[in-house]
């Protein structure tokens, strides 16, 4: 979805603020469309150049997985059953995701046992959890 995706911007007059030892570089993630946006901040010491992008990554990893994604657990039974998450995504619990905020339906089936629909309302930053059991036919 291109609505969703994410932008990295800064402003000319104020990417960096200048410290006596140390300096902090100022960045905004936001979502391609809409208003959600992060202001980021990484600070560093000075001689430290080399380390300004392995800064700048774990901040904005940091920064995505707390303001912009969510996280959910599945797990449930039988083993092997798969959870159908979108057309060509298939997962098989105990699975673990990061995904954008939305509605979501899963469908879950394993032979024998009768297919299943479960839907989730995910919201950014919130971590959920969701146990799925299949019922025999």
């Amino acid at each position: 979805n291109n609505n969703k995706d994410l932008i990295i911007t800064s402003e000319p007059k104020e990417y960096c603020i200048k410290g006596k030892t140390t300096d902090t570089l100022i960045f905004w993630i936001r979502y391609k469309v809409g208003f959600v946006h992060s202001k980021v901040f990484v600070p560093y010491n000075r001689g430290q150049g080399n380390a300004i992008p392995s800064l700048v990554a774990q901040q904005a990893h940091s920064t995505i997985l707390s303001d912009f994604l969510c996280s959910i657990s599945l797990k449930g039974g039988p083993p092997q059953m798969s959870i159908k998450i979108a057309e060509d995504i298939v997962a098989y619990p105990p699975c673990f995701f990061y995904l954008p905020p939305g509605n979501y339906s899963f469908e879950s089936s394993f032979p024998g046992f009768a297919t299943r629909i479960d839907s989730v309302s995910l919201l950014p930053g919130r971590s959920y959890s969701k146990r799925i059991l299949l019922l025999p036919e």
